[in-house]
């Protein structure tokens, strides 16, 4: 089983904001941080299943759109 490259939370997070951009989920003319705290958990779910992130960095990172 060879190294692959991970990527750090600040790359991962930068990735997601990238998809994000254009197309925010808002409420009420706000950003809806429910709808983006659910995306972010989709978003580094599937990072760790593409093994793009490690077991480790999927259960200790936070998640930047919940309070």
């Amino acid at each position: 089983m060879g190294n692959k490259m991970r990527l750090t939370k600040k790359e991962a997070y930068g990735i997601f904001m990238d998809q994000f951009r254009e197309n925010k989920p808002k409420y009420k003319g706000k950003i809806d941080r429910v709808a983006m705290s659910e995306s972010w958990n989709n978003f580094t779910d599937s990072l760790h299943r593409d093994n793009l992130i490690t077991d480790n960095q999927v259960n200790i990172w936070t998640n930047p759109f919940s309070k």
